[in-house]
């Protein structure tokens, strides 16, 4: 069974745990860079469009703008 959400879902902000299942997909993706450190980066992206007018596509722009920064994550060796 698919998890089926509206526009009025993502709108209105009735999808609890987005963030931290994001953060978990991601962290998945990018097994080099901190679990802690990847959920630390999505809730500051989350946090630039707290204030956005129109919120629909916020988690669209937050995923992006994250993986952008972790795709240019420095590497330690």
């Amino acid at each position: 069974m698919t998890d089926a959400r509206t526009i009025g879902d993502i709108s209105s902000g009735r999808l609890h745990g987005h963030p931290t299942a994001l953060a978990d997909r991601l962290a998945r993706s990018y097994p080099a860079v901190s679990p802690e450190t990847v959920s630390r980066l999505v809730r500051n992206e989350f946090d630039r469009f707290a204030r956005a007018r129109v919120r629909v596509f916020v988690h669209i722009l937050v995923e992006r703008a994250a993986r952008q920064q972790l795709d240019r994550w420095p590497i330690s060796s």
